[in-house]
């Protein structure tokens, strides 16, 4: 499935937690361990550009992963 297709995760009550009560740095790396099985699992992402689509898709969903970088949803 491409990124264009990839649904979201559905994430941990954990990781959910965090996200909603705006303290994702303290389960940053549990968000990305699941967001990395997620797309290990169900998407077909190869090339940089696939990347990119899945990127926005999450960070349009979950601002509060905005880092500063080149882009929003890259830190």
């Amino acid at each position: 499935m491409t990124a264009v297709h990839l649904s979201l995760p559905n994430y941990s009550d954990r990781v959910l937690s965090a996200i909603t009560s705006n303290s994702i740095l303290s389960e940053l790396d549990r968000m990305v361990e699941e967001t990395a099985y997620h797309v290990l699992k169900y998407g077909d992402l190869t090339t940089r550009g696939d990347y990119e689509v899945f990127g926005r898709k999450l960070h349009s969903q979950y601002p509060c992963i905005e880092f500063p970088g080149p882009e929003p949803w890259v830190c």
